[in-house]
């Protein structure tokens, strides 16, 4: 089988199946492509939930624009505006939300992927925000509590280092680049 090529021309949709036939292709892929983020995560494991795709393998494409659905457009951009303001390129707006704890993306979807970012990504964590959709949960959507969810935003401290640690500690995670690639719980697994 010949390898899809990855250059800063390849262009493909925002989620593609790949014709990847075997767990130890995949491996090799993954080998590859990703060595970075294999660098830094170690031995563990990047999960992300989908309710569209039962394929084994997928190319998922970072979104432009993302429309938020577990808070309002407004908090989304008060979010973005504080992680831009800091000099982050991995946002709300443009990363997939991933986690090291699967529980965390079952919410997102029902079908189990784990995660393998294409070199050149970038993401952005905070250890003081486990989850932001939980930030002012349950509070009315007004002026005030905008208030209160920004202050909460601009003390916290967002890192773009140290990826293990939000893997084993389960928190969100922003992952944003070109493409990651996925694979389902079985084939996730491997050893790369």
């Amino acid at each position: 089988m010949r390898f899809l090529e990855f250059n800063e021309s390849t262009e493909i949709p925002a989620y593609t199946t790949l014709p990847i036939n075997s767990p130890e292709e995949f491996a090799d892929y993954v080998k590859k492509n990703c060595s970075n983020f294999l660098a830094q995560a170690g031995k563990r494991k990047l999960y992300r939930s989908v309710n569209w795709y039962s394929d084994r393998v997928l190319l998922m494409q970072s979104p432009i624009n993302r429309t938020p659905r577990d808070m309002s457009k407004n908090r989304q951009t008060m979010v973005d505006q504080v992680l831009t303001k800091r000099g982050f390129t991995a946002l709300r707006t443009n990363s997939i939300f991933c986690s090291g704890a699967p529980e965390v993306t079952r919410y997102y979807g029902d079908d189990l992927f784990v995660v393998y970012p294409l070199n050149g990504f970038s993401y952005t964590w905070s250890p003081d925000i486990p989850d932001m959709a939980t930030v002012g949960e349950g509070l009315e959507i007004n002026t005030e509590s905008d208030r209160y969810f920004l202050s909460r935003i601009e003390d916290a401290d967002f890192w773009d280092t140290h990826i293990g640690k939000a893997l084993a500690d389960g928190i969100e995670i922003y992952i944003h680049g070109k493409y990651v690639f996925a694979a389902d719980d079985k084939w996730g697994h491997i050893k790369c």
